[in-house]
């Protein structure tokens, strides 16, 4: 997860190693105030989602409350007639020094997304939950 416009260019699919059965498939994320010769371009992209049986809804953690959820209104906007079960993985905990904070901004998303897993890729904090819930999930 790069902290960078356009670090996604195309799909990326792979197998979940120790359970081949579920494809994980990185795509483009969104990006707000695009030009809409550049959306249309990245749309294409977008349509794996379509074949989803679980999205993984990806947040930075380090952001402040108002774009937390302000990302994942926007998100949810887009995703809600894709029609597959959305996991919120709450990512760059790490960053979150302040552990109130941290508690304050999962429990504001808590309150309107169903699974959110707070995670840091970087640092593999709570991969493996994320990991098990996707496979609850998916099956």
């Amino acid at each position: 997860v790069d902290n960078m416009y356009f670090a996604t260019l195309a799909p990326r699919t792979r197998a979940l190693r120790d359970c081949p059965k579920i494809l994980l498939t990185d795509t483009v994320g969104f990006i707000e105030d695009m030009p809409s010769m550049v959306v249309e371009a990245f749309k294409a992209t977008l349509e794996e989602i379509y074949l989803a049986d679980v999205i993984v809804l990806v947040i930075d953690g380090s952001d402040p409350v108002h774009e937390i959820m302000r990302k994942y209104r926007t998100s949810m906007q887009f995703l809600k007639d894709v029609g597959a079960k959305i996991v919120v993985a709450f990512n760059k905990i790490d960053l979150v020094k302040d552990r109130q904070e941290l508690e304050d901004k999962l429990y504001l998303l808590n309150s309107a997304a169903q699974t959110v897993i707070p995670i840091s890729a970087l640092k593999g904090e709570n991969l493996e939950t994320l990991v098990e819930i996707l496979r609850r999930t998916a099956s």
